[in-house]
């Protein structure tokens, strides 16, 4: 027994957690919470600092959100002239089959008229006569390159877009402002 009392004699009792002194407890702590209120001070100061200049770098980087537009406005800028009043000008009438990569067989049946600016209604219809073998072929080539979901949109925009940009570098001109398709039918078979 006496050996185990000598051996806790030799133990350090500044080892022990129990053993401290309060005073040196509360003066490290104090110490340790000093540091770490000035480390996130700092850190804090960092971040507030970072965040305002990314706040003006990526600002020169964004785009300003564009404003809602409705559906009168966004067919108002499709147009060349935007005030100019428009005249209606019956195209023909277009029937063509065409299939989607073996997939299946579509018959497209479709009437088109143009809206070009009033006053250039007679040279227009000249440049049509002059031009109707080539501006059928364009119409036909249009339609066949269409893809499955284009002739299933219900305001048949893609293809209305491809008909006025070709016809109008067919014809040479800029007079088509608007494609319009009163009557439209595809049977998929």
């Amino acid at each position: 027994m006496a050996t185990d009392t000598e051996a806790l004699d030799e133990i350090d009792s500044e080892s022990l957690p129990g053993d401290t002194d309060e005073t040196e407890s509360t003066e490290v702590d104090d110490g340790s919470r000093s540091k770490m209120k000035k480390m996130a001070g700092v850190l804090l100061a960092f971040m507030v600092v970072q965040g305002t200049v990314m706040y003006f770098i990526l600002d020169e980087f964004v785009a300003p959100a564009a404003p809602i537009q409705t559906d009168e406005e966004v067919e108002a800028e499709d147009g060349d002239d935007l005030g100019a009043k428009k005249v209606e000008v019956p195209i023909d009438k277009f029937n063509t089959t065409t299939n989607f990569g073996g997939t299946g067989t579509v018959h497209i049946t479709f009437e088109l008229s143009v809206t070009v600016v009033d006053g250039t209604e007679h040279e227009f219809r000249r440049t049509l006569e002059a031009h109707k073998g080539r501006v059928g072929e364009a119409v036909l080539e249009v339609c066949r390159s269409l893809k499955r979901d284009e002739l299933g949109d219900s305001k048949l925009s893609v293809m209305k877009r491809q008909i006025r940009d070709k016809l109008n570098r067919v014809l040479g001109t800029t007079s088509i402002i608007d494609i319009l398709i009163p009557q439209f039918e595809f049977v998929e078979q």
